[in-house]
């Protein structure tokens, strides 16, 4: 399979802040397997605003972590950083660890992704098949 025909299935979000509304709202498509496509939004009330940075209050949605939402103006960078709340009952086997969640442009981590790929499978295929040569199992005796 060549590298352009890899089938990466990157989350796609989109984040829009009005500050005349003290809130941000986040929409995440996601795509699965068979055709399925998820989308998640999420209202985010913002605690502070300035000139440096954007930070909502706490989101409790979920039922075993709490997220927050950081918009770093100077960095020009978007964090979420994830407590857990529960690990009783339903909530076993979350990782106890916080989580910093960085939001990146998602052109760069497919083109990472795919580069990797193709050194991937360059390793695979003989050096010698690279060059049109045959192995010397194969040749004619």
């Amino acid at each position: 399979m060549r590298p352009s025909a890899v089938k990466l299935t990157i989350p796609t979000t989109d984040l829009s802040c009005f500050r005349e509304w003290n809130h941000c709202t986040e929409a995440t498509a996601s795509h699965y397997p068979k055709g399925y496509i998820s989308v998640d939004r999420t209202l985010w009330e913002i605690e502070r605003w300035d000139e440096f940075e954007i930070v909502s209050k706490p989101n409790d949605s979920a039922f075993c972590t709490r997220y927050v939402l950081r918009i770093d103006k100077l960095q020009k960078a978007v964090f979420k950083q994830r407590t857990t709340k529960s690990d009783d009952g339903l909530c076993q086997g979350i990782n106890k660890k916080d989580l910093r969640i960085r939001l990146v442009d998602g052109f760069d981590v497919w083109s990472e992704l795919n580069k990797k790929y193709y050194e991937k499978t360059k390793k695979v295929i003989r050096g010698d098949l690279l060059l049109g040569e045959f192995p010397k199992t194969l040749r004619k005796q």
